[in-house]
């Protein structure tokens, strides 16, 4: 490849990894554009992120596991991804926020990852400042926490300065089952913080929580439609739990 088609194919990938991250976009962009330096540091970050990429898919064929990209490991077999796991898990931590970071993240939202990655997710959940990624962070906890995870989680809950990232954690918590009065009474407390108030009755439904009923109703005229329609379809399950 030329260098003018390398700088060309990095530039296309440093648009989309901005335009595609809702705490950066089109003003993020500009602003790297204006300023030369920021922009080649940038470059380098997307130079690293395709290196490390390349050396973790070359690890990944070096196991008999053929992708085309990491993406690709959500469509290989059972056997073929608990082996790929700890390569991803080995990386995770060492990624850039921006590309790799993101597409390992994205796999270990299966429940082929439990229980492996849970305490991983958890621990990149508290150190990420990236807003966007940690929310995946959390969706793919949504999907693969159970108990274990359940005293961490409810830390990273409680901590206000993780903001709406924090949402899909509520979810994650619904999964508790042993650690379900901990989990409930948690979901109970976010019913009143407004940023978390509809997931934390998504997480009271997993947990087909009937001792939440009556705090539930009380957002049964939320302002914001898709609230009342989970607190409708809360209160509309609960009939079955009695």
């Amino acid at each position: 490849m030329s260098k003018k088609s390398e700088l060309d194919s990095i530039d296309h990938q440093l648009r989309e990894i901005v335009l595609q991250n809702p705490s950066l976009g089109e003003s993020y962009l500009r602003m790297l554009e204006a300023n030369p330096a920021a922009y080649e540091r940038m470059r380098n970050r997307v130079r690293e992120h395709n290196k490390r990429a390349a050396g973790l898919e070359e690890r990944l064929r070096a196991l008999g596991i053929k992708v085309a990209s990491i993406a690709g490991l959500s469509g290989v077999s059972k056997t073929d991804y608990r082996r790929a796991l700890p390569l991803l898990l080995e990386e995770l931590p060492r990624a850039s926020a921006s590309g790799l970071k993101a597409s390992i993240v994205s796999v270990l939202n299966n429940e082929w990852a439990r229980p492996d990655a849970i305490d991983p997710l958890i621990q990149e959940f508290a150190r990420d400042e990236d807003q966007s990624l940690a929310w995946a962070i959390g969706n793919a906890l949504s999907v693969i926490a159970d108990d274990s995870g359940v005293p961490a989680i409810v830390e990273l809950v409680r901590e206000p300065k993780f903001g709406s990232a924090r949402e899909m954690l509520c979810v994650a918590l619904g999964n508790a089952e042993t650690e379900r009065p901990l989990a409930v009474e948690t979901l109970m407390n976010c019913l009143a913080d407004e940023s978390l108030a509809g997931h934390a009755v998504m997480g009271l439904g997993r947990l087909k929580a009937v001792e939440a009923v009556d705090a539930v109703r009380k957002l049964e005229s939320h302002k914001i439609p898709w609230i009342r329609k989970e607190v409708e379809s809360f209160l509309k399950s609960s009939h079955d739990w009695r």
